[in-house]
């Protein structure tokens, strides 16, 4: 003790002999200062606080478990265990939000992982994932939807819809999200965050009554925001033509949930055969609250020739139109095809070639430049065409060096110089493509509504003529 645990020992030999002397008298002259037995501690009279020495800091480490509670340790839980059925419910939601395959549930390495956590709990096989629990979480999915829908403020339901081919798939897909708004009463002041009750009656008969605390379901709310009573106003039901009380300081709620996905299979995605599809989700889902189609929000000659045919509301997708005016000024802009055309050789040289690649990289560790790869655009998305010029103006001087060092030395093809006037062309491309993907991504949030369309129409108005006065 003394060799290897000093500190300790002189600690409990300084508390011992403070207790000592405080119940026996002190010892005399002749009492040997080396004998350890005449200051420890008596059993029988323990301190009240004891010391953090080394012999409390043993006894609790040293703690013995039973030889039950070491074998109900051991014991696997059942499946109706309630930790296993909790367990088991975050497993199927991690492989439903994630889209992970379900062997990942038998795989060696998740199974070390779960053992490592919880290794009472024995994890369900793919066959229960796939058969069971999947389907199941659909089906509490789709409850949730159909409750939040039958308390839809006014009759209409607005849709977006898409199409879509897959080489890998099994032919064409469609896909239908609809967004909705449920009105929530707050408190005396309206304030979020308070007790979210429904506002309006519900659609389907036997359904809870006007301020029922069912639930919204979490997964569907995009956005929140406060309204106020002249706005609340104006959104009352078709079957609650009386305000029920705390309709002043309600606030709305946007909700969206994905109807279905459907695969046309062999099916011909002529406008009949898109309209039929529509109307089936319809019947799903909206007949049964006495709810109707409003505007319907999509691209594509086939989608609108059945929007033409069950005679519904058609609005343009934003995006797509800001996508065509891009794509458009990119392929008429006098000089910006040969820009491109340079660009695209340079880049797609230092992305495939590795021998350039770390001379590109040597050349930007000498000027102090960030090490990064050029990108290279995808011909159907202008979006990749300004990721491009923009990372080669952030490496102008690292690209020029490259090209005036090795430009014409390539196996693939001799790489020229960019002129001064290309660089030009690049920097003011990206003056006027910076604003459109700004409006892209704010129209593409989840939040988006079609009311935000007017203002961004003016905010690129705004922005493109500051581009041209300066």
């Amino acid at each position: 003790m003394i060799s290897h645990h000093k500190r300790l020992w002189d600690q409990h030999m300084r508390t011992s002999s403070t207790q000592t002397q405080s119940h026996h008298p002190p010892p005399g002259p002749a009492s040997s200062a080396t004998s350890t037995t005449a200051v420890l501690p008596a059993p029988s009279q323990p301190p009240a606080t004891p010391p953090l020495t080394f012999g409390s800091s043993c006894s609790s480490a040293h703690s013995q478990v039973s030889v039950k509670e070491m074998f109900e340790r051991k014991k696997p839980m059942s499946q109706s265990h309630p930790l296993a059925r909790r367990l088991t419910a975050g497993l199927t939601e991690l492989l439903a939000r994630q889209l992970l395959p379900y062997m990942l549930v038998e795989s060696e390495a998740f199974k070390k992982f779960v053992a490592i956590g919880t290794p009472q709990w024995k994890v369900p096989g793919r066959i229960f994932f796939s058969k069971k629990a999947i389907p199941n979480l659909y089906y509490v999915i789709e409850k949730e939807v159909m409750a939040s829908l039958a308390y839809s403020v006014g009759a209409r339901v607005h849709l977006t819809t898409d199409t879509w081919s897959a080489e890998h798939g099994q032919g064409r897909y469609i896909t239908y999200t609809a967004h909705w708004v449920n009105l929530l009463t707050g408190d005396k002041h309206g304030m979020r965050g308070s007790a979210a009750e429904f506002v309006t009656q519900p659609r389907l008969a036997g359904r809870p009554t006007a301020t029922s605390s069912t639930p919204t379901p979490s997964f569907s709310i995009s956005s929140s925001a406060e309204s106020s009573s002249a706005a609340a106003s104006g959104c009352t039901s078709t079957e609650s033509p009386q305000l029920p009380r705390g309709y002043s300081t309600s606030r709305i709620r946007q909700c969206h949930a994905v109807l279905g996905l459907t695969c046309l299979k062999a099916e011909s995605h002529t406008g009949p055969a898109l309209l039929s599809a529509l109307n089936a989700q319809v019947d799903q889902w909206l007949t049964p609250h006495q709810l109707e189609i409003g505007k319907v929000v999509c691209d594509g000659t086939h989608l609108l020739s059945a929007l033409n045919l069950g005679k519904l509301s058609h609005v343009p997708c934003m995006a797509h139109v800001l996508n065509l005016i891009v794509q458009r000024f990119v392929s008429k802009y006098p000089g910006l095809q040969d820009v491109l055309k340079q660009a695209r050789k340079v880049c797609g040289h230092l992305r495939r070639s590795y021998t350039a690649m770390v001379h590109f990289s040597d050349i930007q560790r000498r000027n102090n430049m960030p090490v990064r790869r050029l990108v290279c655009d995808s011909p159907t998305r202008w979006n990749s065409t300004l990721l491009m010029f923009d990372r080669l103006l952030q490496q102008e001087k690292v690209v020029n060096e490259y090209l005036y060092e090795r430009g014409a030395r390539t196996a693939s093809a001799v790489l020229e110089i960019f002129l001064p006037r290309y660089w030009m062309l690049m920097r003011n491309a990206c003056r006027l493509m910076r604003p459109f993907e700004e409006v892209t991504n704010l129209v593409s949030r989840t939040e988006g509504t079609i009311s935000n369309l007017i203002p961004f129409v003016f905010f690129l108005e705004r922005a493109l003529q500051r581009v041209l006065d300066q």
